[in-house]
């Protein structure tokens, strides 16, 4: 959807319901394919049961993110992995992927010293030790246009990518 906070003021509202959206129909859709072609008991399994039995070969792929690359590679660490947009309708245009920051960092507006914590944050995105930091070590996705992804996570590359490319 391209307007979601509209779209969650009119169902608050009630002027819309899930079940009258297209989009949610459309979503249930692949859910339902979902249920019926993976693994019997699908709420039994954690994330990282998902990513361990996925990295065994025992699942031929699984609905996840950035975040299960460490137990995939734990277990099967030469395993070429890449992620894919999830397609919800017969419309190619319609076949996005979830793409965003994978965290932030903030300044409490209660802290005692936001000085110092805004001067910590300033450090890390300006200062070379801080963006190897930040970018190698932490693995961030950057949400800065003047950092570019330097991790080797798989995943995140690809996720990087996507976002490259709008």
């Amino acid at each position: 959807m391209d307007d979601t906070t509209g779209y969650i003021d009119t169902l608050n509202s009630g002027e819309a319901k899930i079940a009258d959206t297209q989009e949610m129909k459309d979503i249930m859709k692949v859910l339902d394919l979902m249920l019926t072609y993976g693994q019997e008991k699908t709420l039994d399994a954690s994330w990282n049961e998902a990513a361990a039995m996925f990295a065994q070969g025992k699942q031929a792929m699984i609905f996840e993110g950035i975040w299960a690359y460490d137990t995939i590679a734990q277990i099967a660490p030469d395993m070429e992995v890449g992620l894919f947009a999830l397609p919800i309708t017969d419309d190619a245009a319609d076949t996005k992927m979830a793409a965003d920051v994978n965290g932030t960092w903030h300044v409490s507006n209660t802290s005692e010293h936001p000085d110092v914590a805004k001067d910590v944050l300033n450090w890390i995105v300006t200062s070379d030790a801080g963006r190897d930091f930040l970018l190698k070590e932490c693995q961030v996705i950057p949400a800065m246009k003047d950092m570019e992804f330097e991790g080797s996570n798989p995943l995140s590359k690809d996720v990087a990518q996507y976002i490259a490319d709008n």
